[in-house]
């Protein structure tokens, strides 16, 4: 029988047809590692694991992999607070770099408490500064890229300079909001996106690469092209997250790679996401829905079976004194919580 999936860019029920027979290789948005996660910063990781699960048991020899963005903007706010005189937390003064690798850990047990396997691969954005810099260059020799126009250090990509902008989501990029990841005035149109940013004097010295355009750190979309290629290939079957990273963080990834003349993903795969009262799971929500506490059965099923759409939280607790039963799991409370999965 035939796998077939839904491709969010063409919007249509496709058969599996692998770049490379007998191989599939599936790139799967990872972590930005600023907090402590909750249920619903895992279920990619969780729905992708079964996929590839499924993949391997098909028969295909199978390439996960699933990046670490540690270095970004909320990464560096909230060292940043730490090291403030009214800080109230456990880890004063803490570098961003230390905060993003215990926040990584964090996740990994909560990846680990679900039963989610481990990736063929889960590179961090840090280590990929050379591969970053060989793409910025290409998409400028190739006048889809520029240097900011305000000798800020950023480097753009220019929208307009590829037709295909707005592929994935199918939108016209007048219909497009702002880009908001820098400020417009070095760019030649609002909607451009940062592909690198110059490094600012309130920012640490270590949270800055030299480049040849001046000193800085990588674009958030930016990252994901670079491992991608470097991983699996320019031209590979499976690119996947959840539904919030269609736009923009996919489709500009797709626009730089495929600007870059990269083929890219064959398929793109988009899991729904978890709410809570009708709204997407906020990130205070972690202390609430911890995955590290949860058994996976009841978080896995629910999960699986509703693969695109929301899978919701009816109600949560993990105090033993509120629950009606009750087991030990070493020691692991199992979460008393539904799942539900919406009718039609």
């Amino acid at each position: 029988m035939t796998l077939r999936f839904y491709d969010t860019a063409s919007a249509t029920v496709k058969d599996f047809q692998p770049v490379y027979p007998g191989e599939a290789r599936l790139y799967y948005c990872g972590a930005t590692v600023q907090g402590a996660p909750h249920i619903g910063h895992v279920r990619s990781a969780l729905v992708f694991d079964q996929l590839a699960r499924w993949l391997a048991f098909r028969g295909y020899k199978v390439t996960t992999v699933r990046n670490v963005t540690d270095i970004d903007d909320k990464i560096l706010v909230n060292s940043a607070a730490s090291f403030e005189p009214d800080y109230a937390g456990n880890h004063p003064r803490e570098e961003w770099w230390a905060l993003a690798y215990r926040f990584e850990r964090v996740f990994g047990d909560a990846y680990a408490a679900l039963g989610i396997a481990a990736p063929t691969y889960e590179p961090r954005a840090t280590g990929h500064i050379p591969e970053m810099h060989a793409l910025i260059q290409k998409l400028i020799d190739d006048g889809h890229a520029y240097p900011a126009q305000d000798d800020s250090g950023d480097v753009y990509f220019d929208v307009r300079s590829w037709p295909r902008y707005g592929e994935l989501t199918r939108q016209r990029v007048e219909d497009m909001q702002d880009a908001p990841d820098a400020d417009p005035r070095g760019k030649r149109d609002p909607r451009d996106f940062a592909l690198w940013k110059g490094h600012k004097a309130d920012e640490p010295e270590t949270a800055g690469w030299d480049s040849p355009w001046g000193k800085g750190r990588p674009g958030w979309h930016l990252e994901c092209s670079a491992m991608a290629a470097k991983y699996v290939g320019t031209h590979f079957d499976i690119h996947g997250g959840g539904l919030d990273l269609r736009f923009p963080h996919h489709e500009n990834e797709l626009a730089q790679s495929t600007a870059a003349g990269q083929e890219f993903a064959n398929f793109w795969l988009h899991n729904g996401l978890v709410t809570y009262q009708a709204k997407k799971c906020p990130s205070r929500s972690a202390t609430r829905y911890p995955p590290s506490r949860c058994s996976p059965r009841p978080v896995r099923w629910p999960c699986a079976t509703t693969w695109g759409r929301p899978t919701t939280v009816r109600s949560w607790t993990t105090d033993p004194r509120h629950c009606r039963k009750r087991r030990r799991r070493s020691s692991v409370w199992r979460p008393c919580w539904s799942l539900r999965a919406p009718r039609g």
